[in-house]
């Protein structure tokens, strides 16, 4: 904005003073500075949107239930093992909870592969 009141000033001293001495106006450097300010806004709320939008697709790839088979106890290494398979929320997962993932379903959370052997997909995860 400074430049604009500047350009401003300079049409008046130039008008007031009939010389060839003149100082140089700066019209085009505010609008131009104006110009790619607001670009800029509009390319980060774009940005942003899209963004959101990946996230949102991200989250709705985790499953919201898990087949929970047992614990495993941290002291003694111990598993202990549920005689019927329980299917509960994500959200009353603990640590050390033993979950069972059968083929085809979504991995519910991070772990370890405390026995049997598997091979996941990764590739919506690191984008492959």
């Amino acid at each position: 904005f400074a430049a604009y009141f500047y350009s401003i000033f300079v049409v008046i001293y130039n008008a007031a003073r009939n010389s060839h001495d003149r100082l140089m106006n700066a019209f085009e450097t505010s609008a131009l500075l104006i110009t790619f300010v607001i670009l800029g806004k509009y390319l980060e709320a774009k940005a942003k949107a899209r963004t959101s939008k990946a996230i949102s697709k991200l989250a709705s790839l985790a499953p919201e239930n898990a087949t929970l088979v047992g614990t495993l106890d941290e002291t003694t290494g111990n598993e202990t093992a549920l005689s019927p398979e329980q299917v509960i929320a994500l959200s009353m997962l603990q640590r050390n909870d033993i979950l069972l993932v059968r083929p085809g379903e979504k991995i519910p959370t991070d772990g370890v592969i405390v026995s049997g052997s598997t091979s996941a997909d990764e590739s919506m995860i690191t984008g492959e």
